[in-house]
């Protein structure tokens, strides 16, 4: 029996090994920018970029869930803000699970969720790709 609404599309392992390594680079590069945020070495980018993958998608779905009736009240006008909020809280969260990974303070990890943001949003244009 063929469900579509719960059909979900795959980018594929390779698709997210390149989008792993995109945000490795993009979150290594950050920590260049922001001297709140720090990573080891760049293997501890991509450990961070797979970990940011898996908040994502478990606590980040959570947080967005939630925040819906905000959104919903707000007519939408702060959904970009809520999102980055979010993402900082994530980015948050995976400070405190992993050593190689550190940011100072939640305006950091805003600011950092915001770099993220800006970058996948630069990458996805000329490829027409959304990660």
């Amino acid at each position: 029996m063929d469900l579509p609404f719960l059909q979900v599309t795959t980018m594929g392992l390779g698709g997210f090994m390149i989008r792993t390594l995109i945000i490795a680079l993009l979150a290594y590069g950050a920590t260049k920018i922001l001297s709140g945020v720090s990573v080891k070495n760049f293997s501890s980018a991509v450990i961070l970029a797979i970990v940011l993958a898996l908040l994502n998608a478990t606590v980040g779905w959570l947080l967005s869930v939630l925040a819906t009736p905000i959104d919903f009240v707000t007519f939408s006008l702060f959904s970009g803000l809520i999102a980055l909020v979010i993402n900082a809280v994530v980015i948050k969260i995976a400070d405190n699970l992993l050593d190689g990974f550190s940011v100072k303070s939640f305006w950091w990890a805003l600011g950092f969720a915001l770099i993220l943001s800006f970058g996948t949003g630069l990458f996805n244009m000329p490829f027409g790709v959304s990660m």
